[in-house]
């Protein structure tokens, strides 16, 4: 792969392939250690200073005192050091090198008639001993070692920024998925509450008041013979009786199903909030009570028809509050509710039980309250357990792998857990949601 070379601004920076800022590989930033007072000083100096400058840019430090603490990924590419600075111990020139950013060390040594002009290399830590002499001559491969690491390097940050850009898109898509599956959900339950609306107004007593007002309409010139000796009429005043009660009723219906309506329309709003929030990394965590949360979440997965084929059982034990996002905790409860609804729905069987309790763990998982969903469904089979979690993993027929996957990395966001049981096809399944218990004002549990 042939990048070029993306300048290195931050570590948030992504520059796009045809961006005008490229680092020139050729350029080699060169510190040079303690050259003052060493007898290779004056023919490396003068050498040094000879080659170009757009070529070579040397930073020449009496000490490594002086060297200052640069925030830059790359600092320099090449340390020359001179002789007398030799006698620094290995981790000390390895330390040097993490500090500095090099990607190579060269110990510069007195030429001398008795030096058989050797080159000691030690590759795994990245340093050569040379004579001085010998420096203008390794210089090409010095500057390919340098210009290629450079390389190297720059399209490292490159891939890696696009990675994280990839990263990002792909968690914004996730949220978009989870946002699409968790409003389908409610508005699958403001589908049924429509369904009631439609039937409670189609079979409505007001058809019944329609037509004895229009009875009464026909006989306006003599309502009292009417009421009092045609047989029809004669029942209008008792029916008329009869009907308040019927009509408050359907009142009292009507209003709860458009209350219904309201919240799960509500409900759409949150997820929607939520999810924006938490596509800016603020998601509003703050101290909840479970009980609270489980009820709404009840009162949005199940109508009042369901009683008469499940019963759905409480065994709710005290517990502290809950350090979560409300709103997004919310709706894992839903889609838990809703997936043992389903399951129970395929299950054979006249009357099944959704039983919801919860408790305060202890040993290695202590600091948490636990919530168990546990329903007489379907179950899971064994091979499929493991697998629950997955993205895109389903056993449903018109399933998509969302909701289970999206509500698991939700509450590890959170420090919680979420997990599953079942002992197979026909035996339920058993839910377990781990959440972290709110610190009270003097941080203690």
């Amino acid at each position: 792969m042939n990048l070029p070379l993306v300048a290195i601004m931050n570590d948030s920076d992504l520059l796009p392939p045809d961006s005008a800022l490229y680092v020139d590989s050729a350029l080699i930033h060169v510190l040079a250690l303690n050259f003052q007072h060493s007898q290779p000083a004056a023919s490396c100096h003068s050498w040094m200073t000879s080659l170009d400058a757009s070529v070579v840019m040397v930073d020449w430090r009496e000490s490594i005192e002086s060297i200052p603490c640069s925030d830059r990924r790359v600092a320099y590419d090449l340390i020359l050091v001179a002789e007398n600075a030799s006698e620094m111990t290995s981790p000390e020139m390895s330390a040097l090198k993490e500090r500095t950013g090099a990607g190579l060390v060269v110990i510069l040594r007195a030429d001398s008639p008795k030096d058989s002009g050797s080159v000691e290399c030690l590759p795994q830590e990245g340093m050569w001993n040379l004579p001085t002499s010998l420096l203008p001559v390794m210089w090409p491969l010095v500057q390919a070692f340098c210009g290629e690491r450079k390389r190297l390097l720059m399209e490292h940050r490159y891939l890696v920024n696009q990675l994280h850009d990839a990263e990002y898109r792909l968690e914004m898509a996730s949220v978009a998925s989870t946002v699409l599956h968790n409003v389908g959900n409610v508005l699958n339950s403001v589908n049924v509450a429509g369904k009631v609306l439609e039937d409670l107004v189609s079979q409505s007593s007001v058809v019944l008041v329609n037509r004895m007002s229009d009875l009464l309409k026909e006989h306006e010139p003599d309502w009292g013979t009417f009421l009092s000796q045609d047989p029809k009429g004669k029942k209008i005043i008792p029916l008329f009786m009869k009907l308040g009660k019927p009509l408050i009723d359907e009142q009292q219906a009507l209003l709860k199903e458009i209350r219904g309506v309201q919240r799960h329309l509500s409900h759409v709003r949150q997820i929607i909030l939520s999810h924006q929030a938490m596509a800016r990394d603020q998601g509003q965590v703050e101290s909840a009570p479970i009980e609270e949360l489980l009820e709404q979440a009840l009162e949005l997965s199940f109508q009042p028809g369901d009683a008469r084929w499940v019963t759905l059982q409480r065994e709710l034990s005290p517990v502290p509050p809950v350090l979560v996002d409300p709103n997004q905790l919310l709706q894992i409860l839903v889609n838990l509710f809703r997936n043992a609804k389903q399951a129970m729905e395929q299950q054979p069987g006249s009357m099944h039980t959704l039983t919801v309790s919860t408790r305060l763990s202890s040993g290695e998982a202590s600091g948490r309250v636990e919530v168990i969903v546990q329903d007489t469904g379907v179950g899971i089979a064994p091979d499929h357990v493991s697998r629950m979690f997955s993205r895109g993993f389903t056993t449903k027929k018109d399933g998509n792998g969302i909701g289970l996957h999206s509500s698991a990395r939700t509450l590890e966001k959170f420090g919680g857990s979420l997990s599953v049981e079942s002992a197979g096809v026909g035996f339920g399944a058993t839910f377990i949601l781990a959440i972290p218990v709110a610190q009270d004002p003097e941080g203690s549990r």
